[in-house]
């Protein structure tokens, strides 16, 4: 089971932003932060989420059981559907994690 942390944030929600994410796996531990330049705190933990599946996806991991962890209840909420994706940032990279096959 691969579990994944992501975290993004932003500077008075629509200033500088970033990402961590923390990949956990089989032992091994990838950490990766990264500055993704303006935006809100929502496209910050979008952006978080889409980053880590990109990482293990580039990592060719054949383990498909994922488990992520995240604090945005936002997110959250649309990625199980329970609430709508309005905002189009967002509706761009929800879109972008199902071409990922989430």
């Amino acid at each position: 089971m691969i579990r994944i942390f992501v975290d993004g944030a932003s500077k008075g929600n629509g200033g500088h932003a970033g990402i961590g994410i923390v990949i956990c796996l089989n032992g091994r531990v990838i950490k990766v932060k990264e500055y993704i330049g303006m935006a809100t705190n929502n496209v910050a933990e979008y952006t978080a989420l889409k980053r880590a599946l990109e990482i293990v996806t580039e990592l060719g991991i054949e383990d498909r059981t994922i488990k992520v962890f995240m604090d945005s209840e936002l997110v959250v909420r649309q990625m199980r559907n329970e609430y709508a994706v309005r905002d189009p940032d967002l509706a761009k990279i929800s879109h972008d994690l199902t071409i990922l096959h989430l």
